[in-house]
C-alpha cells in the first residue's frame, strides 16, 4: 500500500508541474498578444489616437467636428489640430514650391512638430 501511495504522489507531483508549465505558456502567449495590441504598438504601426480638449478619445468624425480643437497622438509625439468641414481641404490650392535652405527647412520642421 505504501508503494502505491508513493507512486500516486509522484504522479500528482508530475501532473501539477506540467499543469503549471502549461499555464505559464498560456500566460506568456496572452501577455504577448496584449503587448502587440497595446495602443502604443498600434501607434508604431502608423495609427494615431485623437483626443478632444478634455483628453477624451474621439472615435467619430462628428465628435472631432464638435470639439474643434483636437490633439493627435502619434508614436513619436503629439500635435494639436483644428478640425474643418469636410470638403474644405480638397478645395485648397496646393502651396507653390519654394526653395529653402537646409537651416530654414530644419527650423520649419521643428516648428511643425510642436503643439499649437
Amino acid at each position: 500500500g505504501r508503494d502505491r501511495l508513493d507512486a500516486q504522489g509522484a504522479r500528482k507531483t508530475r501532473a501539477f508541474i506540467e499543469a503549471i508549465a502549461r499555464r505559464r505558456q498560456l500566460l506568456a502567449a496572452r501577455a504577448q498578444l496584449l503587448n502587440s495590441l497595446g495602443y502604443k504598438n498600434v501607434l508604431e504601426r502608423g495609427f494615431a489616437v485623437v483626443r478632444d480638449g478634455n483628453g477624451a478619445m474621439v472615435r467619430r468624425a462628428s465628435a472631432a467636428m464638435q470639439a474643434g480643437l483636437v490633439e493627435i497622438q502619434f508614436a513619436d509625439g503629439r500635435v494639436a489640430a483644428h478640425t474643418v468641414r469636410e470638403g474644405i481641404a480638397e478645395r485648397r490650392q496646393p502651396p507653390k514650391p519654394t526653395v529653402e535652405s537646409a537651416p530654414d527647412r530644419k527650423a520649419k520642421e521643428q516648428d511643425q512638430g510642436q503643439l499649437l
